[in-house]
């Protein structure tokens, strides 16, 4: 196993993901609201719901950051997996 090339592959699609969730979330905020709030069973997210539009400032901000994340912290498993494995 590559760490790099795993890290690379898995962020770029949970970058894809993220960035499609985020458009539908914005073009679609009641419909994703509804999506998302059925997925937290006897949790009710309506009050934090944002009464607020996503900037795109704060939207690009979440894609480098979930996507820096995500690349380390699969870089570092998939490291630690294949340094274990020998």
């Amino acid at each position: 196993m590559k760490p790099i090339l795993l890290a690379n592959v898995v962020t770029l699609v949970g970058t894809v993901a993220f960035v499609l969730c985020g458009v539908f979330a914005i073009l679609a905020p009641e419909f994703f609201f509804n999506i998302t709030n059925s997925w937290f069973h006897a949790i009710n997210l309506e009050a934090i719901k944002s009464t607020s539009k996503t900037s795109l400032g704060t939207f690009v901000f979440g894609v480098v950051t979930f996507s820096a994340y995500l690349w380390l912290i699969t870089f570092i498993g998939a490291y630690l997996y294949k340094r274990f494995t020998k």
